[in-house]
Order: C-alpha cells, then sequence, then structure tokens
C-alpha cells in the first residue's frame, strides 16, 4: 500500500479534491491500520467505502491500489470488480501499466486464462514499450503477471522462462526477489511437479531468512503464509 507521502506525489491525486486535509488525514487512517494489522478485508472495505464507492469520479489510482489488496487477500473477485471500474476512467500511462499487471494477475487468477490471453495480447505493446529505461522492479512485475497468464494457460515451462528474465537482488531485504520466487512456487504447485515445488519452496524460504529487517512487524507471518499457500496453489 502506498504511504500517504507516496500518495502525495501523484499528480493526478494533486490536483483532485482527495488533497484535502480532510481526506489526507481519511488516509493516513487508514494506512496506520495496514501498518498494524496488514492486509485484511476491513482494511478493503474501509478503503473502499472512503475513496472509491462513495465518489462519484474516483482516480484510477485508488480503484487499483483498492483492487491490488483485494488481490492481497485473496478475493479476486472484489478485485476483478473494481479493475472494471476502470475501464470507465481515463488513465495517464504509469497509471494503465498498473491496472494491465493488476488486470493479468486477475484473469489468470480467475482462471480466466482466454480472457487473460486477449488482453495481454491488446497490450503487450503498451506493457513492453512503457518497461523500456524503468526500474528493474518494474520490469519483475511485468513478467511475474505475464508468467501468470502462461501458468494459468498451463504452459508452465514458458511461464518459467519468464520469470528467470535475469533479475539481479539489491541486497539482503529485496521483497521483489521473494515475489518473484514466491511467484515460482505457485507455479510449481499447479504444475504439480512435486520435486521442483520442493526446491522452490526452499529457495522461497532461503531468501526469506536472509531478510535482516521488515518494513511492518507483521512481513515475516506475511511472507511465511505467503510461501506456505503458494505451495498449496494460492498466491
Amino acid at each position: 500500500m502506498l504511504s500517504p507521502l507516496e500518495r502525495k506525489k501523484c499528480k493526478s491525486l494533486a490536483k483532485s479534491i482527495l488533497s484535502s486535509n480532510a481526506d489526507t488525514k481519511k488516509y493516513e487512517e487508514i494506512y496506520l491500520d495496514f501498518a498494524n494489522n496488514g492486509y485484511t478485508e476491513e482494511l478493503c472495505e474501509e478503503y473502499a467505502n472512503s475513496f472509491v464507492n462513495n465518489i462519484k469520479k474516483p482516480l484510477p489510482e485508488d480503484v487499483i491500489q483498492l483492487a491490488s489488496l483485494y488481490d492481497r487477500i485473496h478475493d479476486y473477485k472484489s478485485a476483478g470488480f473494481y479493475l472494471e471500474v476502470c475501464d470507465d476512467l481515463k488513465m495517464n500511462n504509469d497509471e494503465r501499466f498498473a491496472y494491465c499487471v493488476e488486470r493479468l494477475k486477475n484473469a489468470s487468477k480467475l482462471g480466466h486464462w482466454h480472457n487473460a490471453a486477449d488482453f495481454r495480447t491488446a497490450n503487450i505493446s503498451f506493457i513492453q514499450n512503457y518497461v523500456k529505461k524503468k526500474p528493474p522492479q518494474v520490469l519483475a512485475d511485468m513478467y511475474i503477471s505475464l508468467a501468470l497468464v502462461d501458468c494459468a494457460a498451463k504452459n508452465y515451462d514458458d511461464a518459467f522462462k519468464l520469470l528467470r528474465f535475469g533479475y539481479k537482488p539489491t541486497g539482503r531485504n529485496d521483497t521483489k526477489l521473494l515475489e518473484i520466487l514466491i511467484t515460482g512456487v505457485y507455479i510449481c504447485a499447479c504444475s504439480q511437479d512435486t520435486d521442483s515445488l520442493s526446491d522452490a519452496v526452499n529457495n522461497a524460504n532461503s531468501c526469506l531468512k536472509l531478510f535482516s529487517e521488515f518494513e511492518f512487524p507483521w512481513k515475516k507471518e506475511y511472507y511465511e503464509n505467503r510461501i506456505r499457500d503458494a505451495a498449496n496453489g494460492v498466491l
């Protein structure tokens, strides 16, 4: 979830009514809940009611972030519902890329691989052009989402090739590397390759053990659960 400071840096937000003191304070309250308790259904509902459901024209950043929050609690239907709201919103390139990543992930996790593949075909040119000269973390977001499309279509070898795009860790606390490894665990679980699954789980756990610090107290347990869920075919 974006910190209050990160949210203020969004250009569209700075020009919006949501930059008012009251709404800024509300966002800070919701973020504090996130910092203390992590991803929860209550967090999603509070965010939805404060910044999306009761807003005539919600901002794309808020809708996309809300969909991402629902994705984190495995409520893919709600995530998909809010992503559809974006279809009627004008998005800049940053917003459109984030939307594409979430849309590809969502359709794949719901098992709608035909829809995911069609969406990939329609947007791949934009996605690939967008990531040019972007940080490796952004490139990783693209490859993770594309790998999930192949996984949903049961093209597991292609999915693994996408994850092996050559990401270079930035240090021992690299959460993006951990996300890549957890995605690998999930793909192994979906492929039902038990030997590869065991190796993937060990790799993800070894990466997690390297962490010397976490942004929030709950994050270590959160990632432990993510690895465990991925090994059971839930991402």
